[in-house]
């Protein structure tokens, strides 16, 4: 009887060096597999970075194009007055009630008047 269980404790012992065996891939499955993730998680922490680096630099964009935008309205508001006033002294000199017509062209998105295009134009339509 008893080396019915000496034999059972060595077959068993047998399969727990398998298992230990086979135990080892699997470890060596889950660390390849665990190095991959966290490669990947390392990348994508870097992406996340560069993005919102990124977004602070087209936020900065933003207001330096939005400012410039508005300096440009105001220089076109300017002229644009100073354009009429010009248009008014040669209307009113001149042959009386031009510059009116004249300084009633049509008006631009930001309120200044759109120029009449030139001969040199380069669009399509004008060729």
């Amino acid at each position: 009887g008893e080396c019915e269980h000496d034999n059972a404790a060595t077959a068993n012992d047998d399969n727990n060096d398998n298992d230990s065996g086979s135990s080892e891939d699997t470890s060596r499955k889950l660390s390849a597999e665990l190095m991959a993730v966290d490669g990947e998680i390392d990348r994508k922490e870097e992406l996340a970075a560069q993005m919102t680096k990124e977004r602070v630099c087209m936020d900065q964009l933003k207001v330096h194009f939005e400012s410039a935008l508005r300096r440009l309205q105001d220089e076109v508001d300017v002229l644009s007055s100073e354009r009429e006033s010009l248009l008014h002294k040669v209307g009113g000199s001149g042959s009386g009630g031009n510059g009116s017509s004249i300084a009633g062209k049509k008006r631009g998105p930001g309120g200044g008047a759109v120029s009449a295009p030139h001969d040199d134009d380069n669009s399509p339509e004008r060729k």
